[in-house]
């Protein structure tokens, strides 16, 4: 199973990409069951101060505030097709079916067409829960794209005395589960836990 992430690390001084593919991999090796070792899966991750994070909050949940990090699913058209499960919806890319020149950065969709905080209700989605057949080995997997604000889970780490690096693992993992299906369960967070206690 290989992670493939870009990361906009603009508006987050100091924030080292490693760290959050690091992070990412282990929520997504901790958060999917039965996936085919040769699937690969895509992550956006992208930091934002709050005014932006407050405004596509606004736009896309209704809620008028600064939050720590909002998920999106990814509904672009795929030629190998879309899979459903309850309500999230996963694009499975053939290794052929993009072309290799085409930067992965225009196949992201705006964020007019994408649906926030995308999870099944059933909880951890794996391939055969998810019902990915076997023609999905090799495949890629594009999870969405996340939006993270750094000022806001700095403060979050101050108030609550751990460090950034804990707070960050902790929200940056919250968002990687919600993606792959994960709600807000005791297997949610006992995930989220595990990876964040590994930061002093």
């Amino acid at each position: 199973m290989k992670l493939d992430i870009d990361i906009s690390t603009d508006e987050a001084p100091g924030m080292e990409s490693g760290f959050v593919q690091r992070v990412a991999e282990q929520a997504l090796l901790r958060g999917v069951k039965n996936v085919d070792v040769s699937t690969s899966f895509e992550l956006d991750v992208v930091f934002v101060s709050e005014e932006k994070i407050k405004s596509i909050n606004k736009e896309y949940r209704d809620k008028d505030e600064v939050t720590d990090v909002l998920s999106f699913g990814e509904y672009a058209d795929s030629p190998a097709g879309t899979l459903m499960k309850e309500n999230i919806s996963i694009e499975i890319f053939s290794e052929n079916a993009v072309d290799s020149d085409e930067p992965r950065s225009s196949r992201i969709l705006s964020l007019s067409g994408l649906s926030a905080d995308v999870h099944t209700k059933a909880g951890a989605l794996s391939k055969e829960d998810a019902g990915l057949p076997s023609s999905s080995r090799g495949a890629v997997v594009v999870l969405g794209q996340l939006f993270l604000c750094y000022d806001y889970i700095k403060r979050a780490a101050e108030e609550d005395g751990v460090s950034l690096e804990r707070e960050m693992a902790y929200v940056l993992s919250h968002g990687v589960l919600h993606l792959l299906g994960y709600d807000h369960t005791e297997e949610m967070f006992a995930i989220q836990d595990t990876i964040s206690e590994q930061f002093v």
